[in-house]
């Protein structure tokens, strides 16, 4: 199968769906800095987004894609725009403090007469674009005080929902590769092995792609919360290894000698010991139960309380009081209650 390559006509289409948006929400002119939406409009692709670059797409016309000088010379690779209408801006404004590139395209804009049409109206900006920064802003309202910048409220990504059927095809071809990567994950995870090995497996899955469906470099890192830091979503958790039968950190003490419970020392390390029935009483059913809530929002009503010796009463720990516990009353490690 040959590679998907979006036409020039579907570029077209594009920019006008995008122009048709702009004048429903009365936009004279939009700067895009999301790197996405940028290559979405353009095709331009490149790890340039860690300094300031923008595209200045106006009501009419072409647009003009600005960013940095030395990345200006190869962006005609892989953009369809004319080399006229890409810009580099001087390597000098690059990590100044009291200069940002943006005042330099500010100067930029007007030399093209494109701040007077644009003035017309209202220009759109992707103010919560990762890759909008407040400094930026600022020399864009100051450079140019004619304009009124506002919000586009995401114009683009709004575009971008509608899928073509070129785009649908990448998807699916997408699609393989993460089933790839996914499958590679899956094989790799065992009892003991590193997390790092595992990421390595997933990553060049990743890279090596499906056949035809070329593989590449991934956006993100791989993230593996296991056990109990399963409750972090977004940590990468590469240092560790997987869990055996039971979840273990070696941040907290092990379990004193002589108790039965089942749970990581972790898992009580809110509470004193000592004040805990699980911990004091092994022998008892609920041992195998504890929490590391503190005692007043602890679901299991096991913790002692400290100084009078006195434990959860036989109702609390009767058949009929665990069975009737609510949805909510789940053990931080994912057991539920009996």
């Amino acid at each position: 199968m040959d590679p998907v390559v979006i036409s020039q006509a579907e570029y077209g289409s594009r920019l006008a769906a995008v122009r048709h948006r702009m004048d429903l929400q009365g936009l004279s002119a939009l700067i895009v800095t999301d790197p996405a939406n940028i290559y979405y409009l353009t095709g331009y692709n490149a790890w340039s987004f860690y300094v300031p670059q923008m595209l200045f797409v106006p009501a009419e016309g072409g647009m003009v894609l600005f960013t940095r000088e030395m990345d200006a010379h190869g962006a005609h690779r892989t953009t369809w725009l004319p080399a006229e209408n890409i810009v580099g801006y001087p390597e000098r404004y690059v990590q100044r403090p009291h200069l940002h590139p943006f005042d330099w395209v500010s100067f930029a804009l007007r030399q093209r007469w494109l701040v007077a049409p644009a003035s017309k109206g209202v220009v759109g900006m992707e103010m919560d674009s990762h890759y909008t920064s407040p400094k930026g802003f600022r020399a864009l309202d100051h450079g140019i005080p004619e304009w009124k910048i506002v919000d586009c409220f995401e114009l683009v990504n709004w575009v971008r929902l509608i899928k073509s059927d070129a785009e649908i095809q990448l998807m699916r071809s997408a699609a393989r590769v993460t089933t790839k990567a996914m499958e590679a994950a899956i094989d790799a995870v065992a009892v003991g092995v590193q997390q790092n090995v595992v990421a390595a497996q997933i990553m060049q899955a990743q890279a090596l792609g499906d056949g035809d469906a070329w593989g590449d470099y991934p956006s993100i890192v791989p993230m593996l919360p296991t056990a109990e830091s399963a409750d972090t979503p977004t940590s990468p958790g590469v240092g560790g290894s997987s869990p055996t039968g039971t979840p273990s950190s070696s941040s907290s003490p092990e379990p004193t000698s002589g108790t039965t419970c089942r749970w990581p020392a972790r898992s009580c390390s809110a509470a004193p010991r000592t004040s805990c029935s699980a911990w004091r009483r092994p022998s008892r059913p609920d041992s195998t139960r504890c929490c590391r809530r503190r005692r007043r929002g602890c679901p299991w009503r096991l913790w002692r309380t400290p100084g009078t010796g006195s434990s959860p009463s036989t109702a609390s720990r009767s058949p009929a009081a665990w069975a009737t516990r609510s949805a909510s009353a789940i053990h931080p490690t994912g057991a539920s209650a009996p």
